[in-house]
């Protein structure tokens, strides 16, 4: 598909990449960095803990205007700080800072977990994606030697044609008879779970009172997870359950990332 036409599809769709909102409240302890990759140019931040690093996390953001800097907000890149891990936020292309390159935003990931991995070797590295971020977090997991040692998966569709089907459903309709055009169909995150052969240990979160992905949408990823996985339900709206129930979110987190470690070690 002619890139013109991507760029406009991109705008019709995900009208959010382009109305990009900034935080005025940024921490300007941030390393900046744009990671070239083929014709991506992926906008990153990381900041290191005051401490040796008990791992790195790479955090997805989910679709919202201000992309990365969600975590920011929400204060997750915050208490994974607290907890001695390095964080790396980014924007997906055509999100925040980076420029617009194509549809396979999973791509967008692989090029970071490469660096950290030649980086820091020895450091385990968590991919943790809160749902639109989520669901390219499992596309990556798909890619052969993708080189995560953990998954944590956030309130995730089990299609992208679900979020339309909910939110949208005159985009759903026409992105559907699209989709039967195109030879390439767009990904089913159900299925790209299941082929995953070499997926790392994951956690499913999901919320009690999450409408657009419901818990029924998280056991169907995990029924389908080639490998053990375990899941946690917490209270709280989409993506709000990091603060609506924040002392067991945060419990579960913790025990999971510390198994991961110990595995790794």
């Amino acid at each position: 598909m002619p890139f013109i036409i991507q760029k406009w599809m991109f705008n019709i769709f995900l009208p959010r990449g382009a109305a990009h909102q900034p935080n005025v409240h940024h921490d300007q302890l941030w390393a900046q960095e744009i990671v070239e990759s083929g014709n991506r140019s992926i906008f990153t931040e990381i900041l290191h803990p005051n401490v040796e690093a008990r791992g790195i996390v790479i955090l997805a953001h989910p679709y919202r205007s201000e992309a990365r800097l969600f975590f920011q907000q929400n204060g997750l890149a915050e208490w994974y700080l607290r907890n001695g891990w390095l964080v790396v936020i980014f924007d997906f292309n055509g999100f925040g800072n980076s420029p617009f390159s194509g549809f396979d935003f999973h791509c967008d990931i692989i090029p970071l977990v490469k660096k950290w991995k030649s980086q820091l070797p020895d450091l385990p590295i968590v991919l943790h994606g809160i749902s639109f971020g989520a669901g390219q977090a499992i596309l990556a997991c798909e890619q052969p030697q993708h080189q995560i040692d953990a998954l944590i998966v956030e309130n995730c569709l089990d299609s992208p044609l679900s979020y339309f089907r909910k939110r949208k459903p005159s985009l759903y309709r026409f992105w559907k008879t699209i989709n039967l055009l195109r030879q390439k169909p767009a990904p089913d995150y159900v299925s790209a779970i299941s082929r995953s052969a070499n997926c790392p240990p994951t956690l499913f979160i999901y919320s009690t009172e999450d409408t657009l992905t419901p818990l029924s949408m998280g056991q169907k990823l995990l029924r389908a997870m080639p490998v053990p996985a375990e899941m946690i339900v917490c209270k709280g709206k989409h993506l709000a359950s990091f603060s609506a129930d924040h002392t067991y979110y945060t419990r579960q987190l913790g025990r999971f990332l510390a198994n991961c470690r110990q595995q790794k070690a």
